[in-house]
């Protein structure tokens, strides 16, 4: 039971950090589907990066290796905590809020 429940903590979270990655233009699922992938692009190094530097922090906390699943896990949440603040420096004017 355990590992169902981790199995389905993950496709949620994975199916929350694409929700907030998803940019959608009305009308044009084409332009919707290219200015996402765009934006994965632009955004995977930063969080990759910070993602990097967590669990090398971590590991060396704990003195083990940690299982990718678990490495995962920290990508999608500094990614959706990623995108959540952009989010927000778009909405607030920060930015071009099309692009």
């Amino acid at each position: 039971m355990d590992k169902v429940r981790q199995i389905v903590g993950f496709v949620l979270l994975l199916a929350l950090y694409l929700l907030a990655s998803y940019r959608y233009f009305p009308g044009r699922p084409l332009d919707s589907l290219a200015a996402t992938g765009m934006h994965l692009l632009r955004s995977a190094p930063f969080t990759v990066g910070l993602t990097l530097v967590v669990v090398s922090t971590v590991q060396g906390m704990a003195g083990a290796p940690l299982p990718w699943s678990r490495r995962l896990r920290f990508f999608l949440t500094i990614g959706l905590c990623y995108e959540f603040l952009f989010a927000l420096y778009h909405y607030l004017g920060g930015g071009l809020a099309a692009l």
